[in-house]
C-alpha cells in the first residue's frame, strides 16, 4: 500500500515541472504577498500589530485558492490524457489514488506558503514567534481542506474552467454561509455560524492553538476528501461497465 501511495506521489512530482499552473500559482503567490507587504509598509500610521493580522488574513486567502488552483489540475490532467483508464482496468486503490494527489498538494501548497509567511513576518513584520507558529499550523490544515475541495470539484467534471467554478463556489458558500448565519434564528443560528470558516481561523491568528479550529478544516477537508473517493469508485465502476 505505502509502496503504491508514494508511487503516486513521486509520478506527481514528476510530472508537476511539465505543467505551466505551479510555476504560474507560484508567480502569483510571489507577486500577491510582495505588493501586499509593500502597501502595508506604506500605510502611515499601521501598526506592526495591524498590519501581520493583515497579512495573516491575505495569506488565509492566498492558502485557500492556490490550494485549489495546485489541485484541480492533477485530475483534469488524468482524464484529458486518458491515465484514469488504468484505474478502471488494474486493481489500483481509489482511496490510494486520491489520498496520494491530496498528500502531494497539501504539502506542496502549505510548504511554499508557510515559506513566504515566516520570511515576510518574522523578517519584515517581526511578528511574535508564536502567532507565526499557530498560523503556519493552521496553514497546514487549510491547506488540506482547500486541496481536497479541488480535488473533489476535479472529479466531477472535465473541465478545468468548470472545475474553479465549483471550487471557489463551494469555498465562498461555506464562508458567506457562515457570515449570513445571523439571519437565521436559533438554533440554526448556531449551527450555521459554526461553518463561517475564517472565523475558525481567527483564534490562530492570535497565537492561540484552536482545537476547534483544527478540527473544523481537518474535519470538512476529511468530508471532501471522502466524497472524491466516492466520485472515482462510481465513475470505476461505470467505466468497467462500459467496456
Amino acid at each position: 500500500m505505502l509502496e503504491r501511495f508514494f508511487a503516486i506521489i513521486t509520478k506527481e512530482l514528476k510530472t508537476l515541472p511539465s505543467s505551466s499552473i505551479p510555476q504560474f500559482t507560484v508567480g502569483i503567490l510571489s507577486f500577491s504577498v510582495g505588493l501586499i507587504s509593500i502597501l502595508l509598509m506604506l500605510s502611515r500610521g499601521l501598526t506592526y500589530e495591524n498590519a501581520t493580522a493583515i497579512l495573516i488574513h491575505f495569506f488565509y486567502i492566498l492558502t485557500l485558492f492556490s490550494g485549489m488552483f495546485l489541485s484541480i489540475p492533477s485530475i483534469i490532467y488524468e482524464k484529458r490524457y486518458k491515465m484514469l483508464d488504468f484505474l478502471f482496468i488494474h486493481s489500483i486503490n481509489e482511496y490510494e489514488f486520491i489520498s496520494a494527489k491530496i498528500f502531494t498538494y497539501t504539502f506542496l501548497n502549505w510548504f511554499v506558503l508557510s515559506l513566504l509567511f515566516v520570511v515576510y513576518s518574522l523578517l519584515i513584520f517581526k511578528a511574535p514567534f508564536y502567532i507565526v507558529f499557530t498560523c503556519v499550523i493552521g496553514f497546514l490544515f487549510l491547506s488540506y481542506y482547500s486541496s481536497s475541495i479541488g480535488i473533489f470539484a476535479s472529479t466531477l467534471t472535465n473541465s478545468i474552467t468548470t472545475s474553479f467554478f465549483l471550487a471557489g463556489f463551494i469555498l465562498l458558500l461555506i464562508d458567506i454561509g457562515g457570515f449570513l448565519s445571523g439571519l437565521f434564528p436559533s438554533p440554526a443560528k448556531e449551527i450555521f455560524s459554526y461553518f463561517h470558516a475564517i472565523n475558525q481561523f481567527i483564534p490562530l491568528t492570535k497565537g492561540i492553538l484552536s482545537i476547534k479550529g483544527i478540527f473544523f478544516f481537518f474535519s470538512v477537508g476529511l468530508f471532501f476528501h471522502y466524497l472524491s473517493i466516492v466520485v472515482l469508485q462510481l465513475q470505476k465502476f461505470k467505466g468497467i461497465k462500459d467496456l
